[in-house]
């Protein structure tokens, strides 16, 4: 009895499949996804984290399938019938799926957008390719990337700055995680300006911002895809973004309460302090009386 419920739910399901070919449009194919081939010319670090960004590049994603069927896909053709029953447009609510078709899938844009994430990584001058496997009423796309060996840092400077701010730059330097032959990476330089915006703002330096913060590549120097990095400030940065506040004065009130009004109070100088109160205490032992 088992074995027939199987085989009854498997021709079901077979159904489905072979069902949703004859609704798909006379001039449109249906998309099935893409796969991604990388082809380099040097050993890459990270090659798997690589591909994983680039795949997301990829869209739009095809039709979900459940047991090789499209469940979704199916109710949504058959809703869209204006003798459809109350189930299926309930199905078709519940799981439906509008159709992806290859002519939703620009693949010249996807090539320049795999480009772009393979430069912003340090990944120049790449060539990419791509082709449609069609096979009846369905489409299957094929990327082929071809990755030439990365750039890499040989140094790491800061460009000439004023004071004060050079001499904190510099202990930003110091401090930084870049290195000799770290791969150029976008993203790296971005977290970068932003380590160094909060290590600023830290030393009093409210009115700055890691936008302020330009980071130069120059490969004049090398034959070998190497750069020098260098970092400076944007043009045009206001005055009172590189210099720290600093503390003009320091008010103590010691026995402050809302209720009080600070006019009445007296101040006394002590230990380049002010101290505001009627009571002021000015060592460990001594209260002086106002």
């Amino acid at each position: 009895m088992i074995k027939k419920y199987v085989l009854l739910i498997l021709l079901t399901l077979a159904a489905f499949s072979c069902s949703v070919s004859r609704f798909i449009p006379e001039n449109e194919r249906l998309y099935t996804g893409a796969r991604l081939k990388i082809k380099s010319d040097t050993l890459i670090k990270g090659k798997g984290k690589l591909k994983e960004v680039l795949l997301n590049v990829i869209e739009p994603k095809p039709n979900n399938k459940f047991l090789g069927s499209h469940f979704g896909l199916y109710y949504y053709y058959k809703a869209q019938k204006e003798t459809s029953s109350f189930v299926t447009k309930w199905l078709n609510k519940q799981m439906g799926e509008e159709p992806v078709y290859q002519s939703d899938v620009a693949a010249l844009q996807i090539e320049k957008l795999l480009l772009n994430r393979l430069e912003n990584r340090g990944f120049f001058y790449n060539q990419i390719t791509s082709n449609f496997t069609e096979k009846e009423k369905r489409a299957f796309a094929d990327f082929n990337v071809k990755i030439k060996q990365p750039y890499t840092m040989a140094s790491f400077q800061l460009d000439t700055l004023s004071p004060p701010i050079y001499r904190e730059m510099q202990d930003n330097l110091k401090t930084s995680k870049f290195s000799k032959g770290m791969r150029f990476d976008l993203a790296n330089l971005k977290l970068e300006r932003e380590r160094i915006d909060k290590n600023l703002k830290k030393k009093g330096y409210y009115n700055f911002s890691p936008e302020f913060l330009v980071f130069e590549a120059d490969t004049n120097q090398y034959n070998n895809k190497r750069f020098d990095l260098y970092l400076k400030l944007k043009q045009g940065v206001p005055s009172k973004a590189i210099k720290p506040y600093k503390i003009s004065e320091i008010n103590v009130f010691p026995n402050y309460t809302v209720e009080k009004d600070t006019l009445d109070l007296d101040t006394i100088r002590f230990n380049n302090k002010n101290y505001i109160s009627k009571e002021v205490f000015l060592n460990r032992n001594i209260w002086i009386l106002i």
